[in-house]
């Protein structure tokens, strides 16, 4: 099959993953890919298959995890920003556009722009009681 495949002029993957069904109907997912080695001084290939079914799980979950914080977000209206501080590039999550009223596509934001942006009264300084 590969063969005939390389023959045609497809391109075959060097990685594929694959879900499988065991006898006692149990699925479990698998990430198939080959290693080239050489053995007695010729090079082979070996196909070397890895049973990764715990770590797709994980990520399912994460993706619906996330999935969940952003509608989470969006109905209660809150949102979340990002600074790094090394290279000083700020994100936001689409809800603090939304809330700004702001293209994410037409605004850069700065550690700063939530202050610039917000309703809120500023305070000449710190006040002690």
């Amino acid at each position: 099959m590969r063969k005939e495949k390389i023959a045609r002029g497809e391109t075959i993957p060097d990685i594929i993953e694959v879900d499988i069904i065991r006898k006692d109907g149990d699925i479990r997912h698998l990430q198939i890919y080959r290693k080239e080695i050489f053995w007695n001084g010729k090079q082979e290939s070996q196909v070397i298959y890895d049973d990764i079914t715990e770590r797709a799980q994980a990520e399912e979950a994460l993706r619906d995890s996330e999935q969940k914080l952003r509608e989470a977000q969006e109905i209660a209206h809150l949102g979340f920003w990002q600074w790094d501080m090394k290279t000083g590039n700020v994100k936001w999550s689409d809800e603090v556009f939304k809330i700004f009223r702001l293209d994410p596509k037409g605004f850069t934001p700065q550690i700063d722009s939530i202050l610039a942006l917000s309703p809120w009264p500023r305070t000449t300084g710190v006040t002690r009681s």
